[in-house]
């Protein structure tokens, strides 16, 4: 439930590049950027993780 927060909170920063791309595109640009933010929440849990492994 933190993480769909956390990534809403990012989709909102998104709203200004958005709004530069044509209509016809949104839905691509919309779908790429959940992806994107998706990931990148991912990618910080996995090195937050591995670190977490290395030290202990």
């Amino acid at each position: 439930m933190i993480k769909n927060k956390n990534i809403s909170l990012d989709l909102k920063q998104f709203n200004e590049i958005l709004k530069l791309v044509p209509d016809n595109k949104k839905a691509v640009a919309k779908s790429l950027i959940t992806e994107i933010t998706f990931m990148s929440k991912t990618l910080g849990e996995l090195k937050k993780s591995n670190r977490k492994d290395r030290s202990g």
